[in-house]
């Protein structure tokens, strides 16, 4: 039986052969280029790209955007678009190229903490998961955020084994440093992390000094930015984060499933039961697959427990708990912070998949989670539904106009997307500025900014300002409804009040 048991682990702990891995690579490398510049930046796009054009010294210092993000992607971004053009290729390939960087990296965190058939599923997994490729072609920090993760993890499944040399303390120190100066929600890893560690770890002086050293220098060098984290406590929080209850089972559908098979929009996770009720069968279908490998894998965890599992479960489940908790006072959660848990959920399927178990069925539902994900990518890539705000759109039908070059803006913050595609040439305002002095339509050439008449965009998600703008005389003569994601209503307003109105709608 022994012997048995032995053979067993050596097969599993065998290195897959080196085509695996270059297939690994090569589809991931694939997926996360592919398109990656079709759809126009959103508006937390348009703000990495505005705090990265920044000095060095602004974009350490948190000037000119709101430190709800610490700068270590922004300063790693600068660096970035000295050598490849500001567009959305340019943004969005740095985290691509961080994310491509990752599906290694889970291979070696997975093999450490299971074995490593259950490292290569998790790697070819990652490969191809709808959610990691959504956030390798965004132009944010969250695939950064993962690979700091993974970083971490390997450096304590390591130290579970063995001292760390003096490089790899070095690496770990500047893997969670980087990790704390790229997002809050890294630091809720990092405790779940540094607890279990010492745990485990109590009765070796020598690795759990090596351990709580690392993490204190990292927390030593997070000083400077304490104040800043402080600040943001003692606020109310982002408004449109107040059903923090639904956040989690809404963020297990998102990893499940990613962006493209189901809407995109904060009513989703506001009323929860409708949004199933309304998308039952895809929410079923990928709720019960995913559901059942997860609490297979669990079970199987702690019946075959090791204490390398603990980092993997902590990994998977305080830094979401925490979060909740904490959000009971500062509204906080959100499924895309959560992109730290998501490598540790991808490696619980993995798991799930080569149990002894479902030895006969693994083959089977490895095939149906890959079919799964592969009709998200297919919907990511090619749907009409699916696709973030078309802001690029907007703007060209604006350029194709030529005349007016005024431009008015509900709300005011869009206008830094709207820059980033119109010509200098066009004069972007905030309507809450321009509204109140607005004269009615008869005088609209007195104002400089009505006098050659002025379009009006606006967000879909906010309460449109046409009644007021027709209650002063002015007329559309161009509409125009884009109506992916939140939509944007597109408005033409001449300065004499137009005979007919034209109408379109996307």
């Amino acid at each position: 039986m022994g012997q048995d048991s032995f053979a067993k682990r050596t097969s599993l702990n065998k290195e897959p052969p080196a085509l695996l891995w270059i297939a690994c690579l090569l589809v991931g490398g694939v997926l996360r280029l592919y398109a990656i510049s079709a759809q126009s930046l959103w508006l937390d796009e348009a703000t990495s790209l505005l705090v990265a054009s920044r000095s060095y010294k602004e974009i350490a210092a948190g000037v000119g955007f709101d430190n709800h993000t610490p700068p270590f992607y922004y300063l790693l971004l600068h660096l970035w678009l000295l050598a490849v053009p500001k567009t959305e290729f340019g943004l969005r390939s740095l985290s691509a190229v961080i994310d491509l960087a990752s599906i290694p990296m889970i291979y070696v965190v997975a093999s450490r903490l299971c074995n490593r058939r259950v490292g290569l599923v998790s790697s070819f997994l990652f490969a191809i998961s709808p959610f990691a490729i959504y956030y390798a072609q965004e132009g944010r920090m969250y695939s950064l955020l993962m690979f700091l993760v993974l970083s971490v993890s390997w450096s304590a499944a390591v130290l579970l084994e063995r001292p760390l040399s003096l490089t790899e303390v070095f690496l770990t120190v500047a893997a969670a440093i980087g990790g704390l100066y790229t997002h809050y929600y890294f630091a809720l890893y990092l405790f779940a992390l540094t607890l279990v560690m010492l745990f485990m770890l109590r009765h070796d002086c020598r690795r759990t000094l090596q351990w709580f050293g690392a993490m204190l220098i990292a927390g030593l060098a997070f000083l400077p930015w304490l104040k800043i984290v402080l600040t943001l406590s003692s606020s109310e929080g982002p408004s449109f984060r107040r059903f923090v209850w639904l956040v989690l089972p809404y963020t297990f559908l998102r990893f499940c499933a990613g962006y493209s098979v189901l809407p995109i929009n904060y009513g989703s996770k506001d009323d929860l039961v409708s949004f199933l009720a309304e998308h039952w069968s895809l929410a079923t279908a990928y709720s019960v697959v995913f559901i059942g490998i997860s609490a297979h894998a669990l079970f199987a965890l702690f019946r075959q427990w090791r204490n390398c599992y603990a980092l993997l479960l902590a990994g998977l489940f305080i830094p979401g708990l925490a979060a909740l908790l904490i959000s009971l006072k500062v509204p906080m959660l959100g499924e895309r912070y959560l992109a730290v848990s998501f490598p540790f959920f991808v490696i619980l399927i993995a798991y799930g998949l080569q149990t002894p178990t479902v030895k006969r069925l693994a083959v089977t539902m490895l095939f149906v989670v890959c079919f799964l994900w592969c009709f998200s990518l297919h919907e990511y890539y090619f749907s009409p539904q699916f696709g973030k705000t078309q802001w690029r759109k907007a703007a060209n039908i604006v350029k194709t106009q030529g005349q007016p070059t005024q431009v008015v803006v509900h709300p005011g913050f869009i206008d830094i997307l709207l820059r980033f595609y119109l010509p200098e040439k066009y004069s972007i305002s905030d309507a809450r500025d321009v509204l109140p002095s607005l004269p009615n339509a008869g005088d609209c050439r007195s104002s400089p900014v009505a006098s050659e008449g002025f379009w009006l965009i606006e967000r879909g998600s906010v309460p449109t300002l046409i009644p007021q703008l027709t209650s002063k005389g002015y007329q559309p003569a161009i509409e125009q409804l884009l109506p992916l994601e939140n939509g944007i209503r597109l408005l033409m307003f001449p300065c004499l009040p137009s005979s007919g109105t034209v109408f379109g709608n996307e």
